[in-house]
């Protein structure tokens, strides 16, 4: 067996940039020492390339790339508190509190409200709510949905924005030139997406030795492509577990440092490596079985990171990495690889293949999404549509193309055909026995069905404005049998019925087929819209596995908070997601804002910190009863929920439905992957000065606490009892009804 020689890459810092620490370094033959340029001000290179020129170990210069980082703290760590608004700017402010600034200081101009802004790892979440600021005061407002500590040049994640960045910074292309001058040869490339960053480099420094950093999902995904321009990568797994989750980075590893052997290039790991030995002499037993194992995965080098940069013990770290790696070469070169209790004969093919780590709902700790995998067909900007039919359509119909886009409907990836359509009427199951309760519908009138054949596509545009949102691949056009819907779906042809109603108001012709989603229709609460796969990611920063939503058409009253709480006790439940319904509704029912607001009351001054998260479910009842109690469940499955609070005549509508129907049908279903937490009708015990369920047991006096007792006594600016509504939320919404402005639905 051919031995391979695994290098040791030392990062040098204020700890090792002295005379005593090289000179150990060099007599211990480390490969490389290497200069981070996300911690030099460019000023100071020279003087570190001169220092570091009078040793004989070669210099690599690490650029800083499409890195976003926070910008200068100057008074330590700042604390970030859940709900603050933060002022984030685009350009050099004092940070505090309120306001913080990015580098580079243009990435503001890529941020748009509904992003997520990661800081330091999850340290900090912010989710971007206004960038109507930006040109006229320079800034964009962001809210803390994780709160913590942010401090000086952490490093930032922004929903894929970093992608959007150029390759290679002002400083670094400096770096480039000071380089040359020194005749320095080495460079690590950081976050390299694709083969054209890695040429863009190559047409600067064509013989330069060049590892290009693998740290980003697009890095990984192209990494086959990069290999063939470089001497070899690195993996950076610190930054790679932004865009990756954790948990997968062990195989995304193996599958990298085999992908790089294969091609005859070297592959060195980085970040996390004997980071306990930065303040302690020894490392722990992971770090040891980490470094051991690598060196068995066929490893071409290590980088230390910050052990040799500030840590205490820079050169007793290599001292110990050097041993560790001497326990790995001892087993290859005894073939102990082949035999039974060392193997590497995994096949990692399957990883690629599969996107296992470009999916982060592959083995996640969360519910998988309904169907397997969370649908995608939010395509961006509007492909050239010139000559394609227009279906105008009406605000539910813009929503549902919305909530398909995103994947909140998956495993639907557009409106249903004929076929699917009429199985769910007839079974609550798809074609392919996917259990979904409810038709996903797009209605059409007879001049417009003369427009559409399949094969073809058509634009979705809303029929008030004309804006284009969409487009559909028709797949089939076939007649809607609207009294067949609606015994099936409402259980009545009523026309009182507001399902009826809108039956009745629909076109006579379905459409079905796969659509593509250019834009998501906004609201006044559109700040709130977070897709499935934001949520999950807000969920797996937060280490949570199960999580209980809950679906509300109102504003917060004191049995909303009864149920909430009880289910997260009783169900183990590690968070709560609140997903108060912001879509069309009737009439006398609360504005979203109004509700949105109530919920915010109540996160901030009587619900756990840190263990609910509050998003809105863009969409409108359908007063279809039971099989809307299921819809509704499924859609939180997607979001990531694994438990969903299915209460007393949940999705109601007058004396329709039995107040327990909405639960006995999920006895219907074998398996849904999500589990309903059933609850009575809730009240107030007087007596007891608690909350209680109404069962049969129970014999004490129950006042109720139902939705339309406090909204009569809103609608006349009194305030309701205590133990009904808070009186915070009772008092806001009366100031709103004073100062003239909609609570509730014309």
């Amino acid at each position: 067996m051919n031995q391979k020689n695994v290098q040791i890459v030392c990062t040098v810092g204020p700890t090792s940039l002295n005379q005593r620490v090289l000179r150990c370094l060099e007599v211990r033959n480390v490969a490389l020492v290497r200069l981070n340029m996300s911690h030099i001000d460019i000023d100071r290179l020279p003087i570190y390339l001169e220092t570091l020129k009078q040793f004989s170990i070669p210099i690599a210069i690490d650029t800083e790339g499409s890195q976003i980082r926070t910008g200068l703290v100057q008074n330590g760590p700042l604390n970030f508190h859940l709900n603050d608004v933060v002022r984030i700017h685009s350009s050099e402010i004092v940070c505090d509190q309120k306001n913080l600034y990015l580098t580079p200081l243009t990435v503001t101009h890529l941020i748009h409200p509904g992003d997520l802004i990661a800081i330091d790892f999850n340290s900090v979440q912010l989710r971007v709510e206004d960038d109507s600021m930006l040109d006229r005061l320079g800034y964009i407002e962001a809210r803390v949905i994780i709160e913590g500590k942010v401090g000086s040049r952490k490093g930032v994640h922004c929903s894929q924005k970093n992608s959007s960045l150029p390759p290679f910074s002002e400083k670094d292309l400096q770096a480039f030139e000071l380089a040359k001058q020194a005749g320095v040869e080495h460079f690590t490339l950081s976050f390299m997406n694709n083969e054209r960053d890695i040429l863009q480099f190559r047409e600067l420094l064509p013989h330069a030795v060049a590892y290009a950093k693998i740290e980003t999902a697009a890095g990984v995904k192209n990494v086959e492509n990069i290999l063939p321009h470089v001497d070899g990568i690195l993996i950076d797994r610190g930054d790679l577990s932004r865009e990756i989750p954790i948990e997968k980075i062990s195989l995304a590893q193996k599958y990298l440092i085999e992908t790089a052997n294969q091609a005859g290039k070297t592959a060195l790991v980085a970040s996390n490596l004997l980071e306990t030995m930065a303040t302690e002499l020894k490392p722990t037993r992971a770090e040891v079985n980490d470094i051991v194992n690598t060196v068995l995965d066929g490893v071409g080098g290590f980088v230390l990171t910050s052990e040799t940069a500030v840590g205490r013990y820079p050169v007793e770290t290599v001292n110990m990495l050097q041993s560790l790696i001497r326990q790995g070469q001892l087993a290859l070169s005894h073939s102990l690889a082949k035999s039974s209790f060392v193997s590497r004969a995994v096949d990692l093919s399957f990883l690629a293949d599969k996107n296992y780590m470009l999916h982060p709902e592959i083995c996640s700790g969360l519910p998988q999404p309904h169907g397997g995998e969370l649908v995608d067909r939010l395509v961006g900007d509007q492909p050239e549509t010139a000559g394609l039919p227009v279906i105008n359509v009406g605000v539910e119909a813009l929503v549902d193309l919305g909530q398909i886009g995103i994947g909140t409907f998956s495993p639907l990836t557009g409106f249903m055909t004929e076929k699917d359509f009429q199985s769910v009427l007839d079974s609550m199951h798809l074609t392919d026995g996917t259990p979904w309760p409810l038709p996903i519908i797009l209605a059409v009138d007879g001049a417009t069905k003369q427009q559409l054949s399949p094969g073809t596509s058509a634009l979705i545009a809303s029929a008030h404005n004309g804006k284009i949102y969409g487009s559909i691949a028709v797949e089939d056009v076939y007649p809607f049998c609207k009294n067949d819907y609606a015994r099936k779906v409402y259980g009545t042809t009523d026309p009182g019925h507001p399902g009826v109603q809108r039956l009745e108001r629909a076109g006579d012709y379905l459409v079905g087929g796969a659509i593509e989603l250019y834009h998501r229709p906004q609201s006044r609460v559109s700040r709130l819209h977070l897709t499935p796969r934001q949520v999950r990611e807000v969920f797996s920063a937060l280490g949570w596995a199960k999580v209980v939503g809950i679906h509300t058409r109102s504003v917060a009253h004191r049995a909303h908070e009864y149920l909430m709480l009880q289910a997260m006790e009783k169900c183990g439940c590690d968070g709560l997601l609140i997903h108060p319904v912001s879509g069309k509704k009737k009439s006398g029912d609360f504005q979203s804002k109004v509700i949105v607001d109530s919920y915010e009351m109540l996160l901030e001054k009587h619900l756990p910190i840190n263990r609910v998260v509050l998003g809105v479910f863009s969409t409108y009842s359908r007063y279809a009863g039971p099989r809307e109690a299921v819809f509704t469940a499924l859609c939180r499955k997607n979001y990531g929920c694994s438990h969903f609070i299915v209460g007393w005549d949940h999705d109601g509508y007058k004396d329709l439905y039995h107040p327990l129907a909405a639960q006995e049908i999920f006895s219907r279903f074998e398996d849904l992957g999500i589990e309903p937490v059933f609850f009575g009708e809730v009240g107030y015990s007087q007596r007891l000065q608690s909350y209680l369920e109404r069962t049969p047991s129970i014999t004490e006096e129950l006042k109720q606490i139902r939705g339309p007792h406090s909204k009569n006594m809103l609608q006349q600016k009194k305030l309701p009892p205590a133990w009904f509504m808070r009186p915070e939320i009772s008092q806001m919404i009366i100031n709103t009804m004073e100062r003239g402005e909609s609570v509730f639905v014309p």
